[in-house]
């Protein structure tokens, strides 16, 4: 799942990159004083503990869980996993999100109907191929043409026409139930 996770979000995470002093911060709390589910804390107490901000604590658990360190979790907060069933357990949280987000991504890719996008052709008449550098929309405002994950532009590979994005959220709906 970590790699689907990595891949439906485009997030390169080369194997030999180094685990930044956040993400050792992160592990070495997570070890000592959040092993198992009932030592779970929450993001804010985390966030308290290390003085990290919220995305600083999102990324690094991004970070380490693609990596395979067991960084298990849900709506109550983070905790290191001791066993294959809490793994298992965030495994189905992290899916059910992923399920939520392709079904807002579905009802966006709707309301282009509004600004009279056609699904068709996926693309609006002032964006792409000439409409600006490196494929972004024209005029699209900086926050739109980031990805999510550590504030870094997206790459052209990154970006999808939208039927590609549907035919994806559709096939991730077939695996998962």
């Amino acid at each position: 799942m970590a790699l689907f996770f990595c891949a439906l979000f485009r997030e390169a995470v080369p194997e030999k990159e180094e685990i930044t002093v956040i993400d050792e911060q992160l592990l070495h709390h997570l070890k000592a004083n959040c092993a198992g589910k009932k030592n779970m804390q929450t993001r804010a107490q985390l966030q308290r503990k290390l003085k990290v901000s919220k995305d600083q604590l999102t990324n690094a658990v991004h970070r380490m869980r693609c990596k395979g360190i067991p960084i298990a979790g849900g709506p109550g907060g983070y905790y290191y996993a001791l066993n294959a069933g809490e793994i298992h357990a965030t495994i189905r949280w992290l899916e059910k999100m992923v399920r939520t987000l392709l079904k807002s991504i579905e009802g966006l890719v709707k309301a282009l109907d509004y600004f009279g996008l056609s699904e068709s052709s996926g693309v609006p008449g002032e964006a792409l191929n000439g409409g600006g550098s490196g494929g972004e929309y024209v005029g699209a405002p900086a926050e739109a043409q980031r990805s999510g994950f550590g504030g870094e532009r997206r790459s052209d590979e990154a970006g999808e026409l939208f039927a590609d994005r549907r035919k994806r959220a559709s096939e991730v709906r077939d695996n998962n139930g």
